[in-house]
């Protein structure tokens, strides 16, 4: 399975590909990405660009409040959400574009995951590092993993899909 990470500009223009679903990401207040028509699957996510532990998150939250910006943060649903598209598109033979506004941090995070716990091979066409990742994406999706998610087992320091079905999750 492959993953390709592309910020919001990008995926407007980008053709649609055989055997390819996105997961298109957007800010709260602003509209969904348009995308061309013709994408095998679309799934889309509205959740807010905000990181750190839960001291930074509230200040976070309390300054954007403050601007008249709307706020949702990325939860457990959204997650379980997330690697329920990612497990199935691995186990039919789908590769996966995912985006967010630049194409930085929420999708990197996505990638990382996809990378680390399914084996995909992850292609940014935005920046060459994973290192900005959302860190409150990617503690949720590992959070699943650590909740011993049926189907994850350690493997040389990191975790691995180990299911044929993801019906079985």
């Amino acid at each position: 399975m492959r993953v390709d990470v592309h910020n919001r500009k990008q995926m407007a223009v980008l053709n649609p590909r055989e055997n390819t679903w996105v997961i298109s990401i957007h800010t709260p207040g602003d509209d969904p990405a348009t995308l061309r028509e013709g994408w095998e699957r679309v799934d889309r996510f509205c959740f807010s660009d905000i990181a750190g532990d839960n001291s930074e998150i509230m200040l976070w939250v309390r300054d954007l409040e403050a601007k008249g910006r709307k706020v949702t943060l990325f939860d457990r649903e959204m997650a379980n959400a997330i690697r329920e598209i990612i497990a199935l598109a691995r186990f039919k033979q789908k590769d996966i574009i995912v985006h967010c506004d630049a194409g930085v941090s929420r999708s990197q995070a996505v990638a990382r995951f996809a990378r680390e716990v399914f084996g995909a091979d992850v292609v940014s066409h935005t920046i060459q590092t994973d290192m900005h990742c959302n860190g409150l994406v990617v503690r949720h999706l590992f959070r699943l993993i650590w909740d011993a998610s049926p189907g994850f087992v350690a493997h040389k320091g990191t975790y691995r899909w180990e299911m044929d079905d993801p019906e079985d999750m």
